[in-house]
């Protein structure tokens, strides 16, 4: 076994978590997957998962992420201090590279473009502040022992088998196979969106790198929610229960990423246009 190549994935049953084992498979990794009774939040939990692994990298993607309840949920200071007891654990070990899950939530979304190196980080949630004090936390402890570290802040994504049903293209899928009304924004917000396999391996490429720091993993293209609302209900012959508009918001106008990272540093680009996002999306 080569264990250079050994990492260890936690939330690898998620959502990103099993786009992102597969990309490492196909990169040639030997993923050790941390299960259910891997409790990161238990006292002690950091240590044995990270003995029975015995992995040189980690991908960390767990956090409760539940759509409508993660953004303000208490736990969210949980899984700070978590990722943190995680890294440190990690680096004491002798890991050497250590790949977190941020969010696009940790910055100012008034910037509209966000760019690691220029965007101010402002969040206005309990779970973007609580990625920011991980990441903060994780900086510190592979500067101390020596480690390498990332960050990859996500911004939008979709697709995939095992997507929560209660996400955009979910819901328009289900309310258009009963046969009734998708009730929904204007759509006209502009949003950064990737296909949830496109950020599995966005993440497998940035743990193959050597690349530190914080790096958007996103398209770079920002599109209309109603670009994917509409485009979900033209696939299945239904627009005309598309109701835009029938839902109030008041959300921000235009958050999108800077990819200059990603694209040059890394060398990774989407495996798939966005159309092919939305086709592999219907299925």
């Amino acid at each position: 076994m080569d264990v250079a190549r050994r990492v260890l994935v936690t939330g690898a049953t998620g959502y990103i978590g099993r786009a992102a084992c597969r990309a490492l498979h196909s990169r040639g990794f030997d993923v050790v997957s941390a299960s259910s009774a891997d409790d990161l939040l238990a006292t002690g939990g950091a240590e044995r998962l990270v003995a029975n692994a015995k992995a040189d990298s980690i991908l960390h993607l767990a956090w409760n992420v539940t759509p409508g309840v993660y953004w303000t949920h208490p736990d969210n200071t949980r899984w700070a201090r978590a990722t943190a007891d995680l890294a440190r654990a990690f680096t004491a070990s002798g890991g050497r590279r250590f790949v977190g899950a941020g969010t696009c939530a940790e910055y100012d979304w008034s910037a509209g473009r966000c760019d690691e190196r220029t965007t101010a980080i402002a969040p206005a949630t309990p779970y973007g502040r609580a990625k920011v004090d991980a990441w903060r936390d994780v900086q510190q402890i592979a500067a101390d022992s020596g480690a390498s570290a990332a960050w990859g802040r996500i911004f939008w994504l979709f697709g995939g088998a095992n997507e929560h049903p209660s996400r955009l293209v979910p819901t328009i899928l289900r309310a258009i196979r009963v046969g009734e009304p998708a009730l929904c924004t204007s759509g006209e917000q502009l949003r950064d969106f990737l296909h949830v396999d496109d950020v599995g391996d966005a993440f497998a490429a940035l743990v193959a790198s050597d690349v530190e720091g914080a790096v958007n993993i996103a398209s770079g293209e920002p599109r209309r929610v109603r670009d994917v609302i509409e485009g979900v209900a033209s696939r299945l012959g239904r627009l005309d229960l598309i109701r835009l508009g029938a839902r109030p918001s008041d959300e921000v106008p235009l958050v999108c990423a800077a990819i200059d990272r990603l694209r040059d540093e890394i060398k990774w680009r989407p495996s798939m246009t966005f159309e092919e996002a939305l086709d592999r999306a219907v299925g």
